[in-house]
């Protein structure tokens, strides 16, 4: 189960950028991995909800902001 998204990145491909996400799917293991955000956001529709900035929602669960 999802946990929380950790990061988010653009990987830059010949043609394209493709935007992926880190999950962490466990909090105690500390298990993530780097998903395509758009798959999560079809999987996932209401972490993306939000009108706030992504890189802010990072700082906030990281307590930098």
């Amino acid at each position: 189960m999802l946990v929380q998204i950790a990061n988010k990145r653009i990987k830059q491909l010949r043609n394209k950028q493709i935007s992926l996400v880190k999950v962490i799917w466990n909090d105690v293991t500390g298990d993530a991995t780097w998903e395509l955000e758009e798959k999560l956001r079809e999987n996932y529709p209401y972490l993306f909800l939000s009108n706030k900035n992504f890189e802010d929602e990072i700082s906030i669960s990281r307590g930098e902001l």
